[in-house]
């Protein structure tokens, strides 16, 4: 089994998962690490503003950070190497790295989702965005 780290840009919460307009993005990677963990398998997720000391406990990270700035971040580390920079893992890679089929896992919608823009589509930025730039989309 491999290790898995994701070394997150500070967010308002662990998985930045919160507030009005959710990131499809961190959605999509809070259901699988979730469903990961179901599974048995961990993955260590650090977020810049509530765990500090680990960006600069991990050597790798802390050059990269010092080198190229925090829109680096997320940072994606697997067995301790860099994988993945500026950019959350695919599910194909996390299915590659875990060994697990998770394809099949459905994003969760948050409450956000089960409305409708003023439009009455699902508003994903740009030309689905409302006019209160309320965002409702969910990956599906």
């Amino acid at each position: 089994m491999k290790e898995i780290e994701i070394f997150d840009p500070a967010m308002c919460c662990s998985t930045g998962v919160c507030g009005p307009n959710v990131d499809k993005n961190l959605l999509r990677i809070a259901t699988l690490i979730d469903a990961l963990k179901n599974m048995g398998i961990e993955v260590k997720r650090h977020n810049l503003s509530s765990e500090p000391q680990a960006f600069i406990h991990n050597e790798k990270v802390k050059r990269l950070l010092q080198e190229k700035g925090a829109d680096v971040l997320p940072i994606t580390l697997v067995n301790g190497e860099i994988t993945v920079t500026g950019k959350y893992p695919s599910t194909a890679q996390m299915s590659e790295w875990t060994g697990k089929d998770l394809g099949f896992v459905p994003v969760r919608q948050s409450a956000c989702c089960e409305e409708e823009s003023s439009d009455g589509g699902c508003c994903c930025g740009g030309e689905h965005e409302d006019s209160n730039d309320n965002c409702c989309c969910c990956s599906k």
